[in-house]
């Protein structure tokens, strides 16, 4: 099941972040070329970034602490930040 959670931005046929509850993979899938991405704890610190292209990306999270953490996704256009659960 691919259940993205979305606070804020992009349609939800344009990208998607999966699953919400990980171990050590999450999932960026999109049709949108050149985005760009940050991993936050929730005290706003970015524990990881990147780029991506469309289609699907596969982002390593093992190496964070368990917790609660943001991922925000943008290009030129839009700006969407998910929420994932780290165990």
């Amino acid at each position: 099941v691919n259940v993205s959670t979305s606070i804020e931005g992009f349609g939800a046929n344009q990208v998607a972040v999966y699953p919400t509850l990980v171990n050590t993979q999450i999932f960026i899938e999109s049709n949108l070329n050149d985005l760009s991405y940050k991993v936050m704890n929730l005290s706003g610190a970015i524990v990881a970034g990147g780029n991506t292209t469309s289609g699907l990306q596969m982002i390593d999270v093992s190496q964070l602490e368990e917790g609660m953490y943001l991922i925000e996704i943008s290009n030129e256009e839009n700006k969407g930040t998910y929420k994932f659960m780290k165990q």
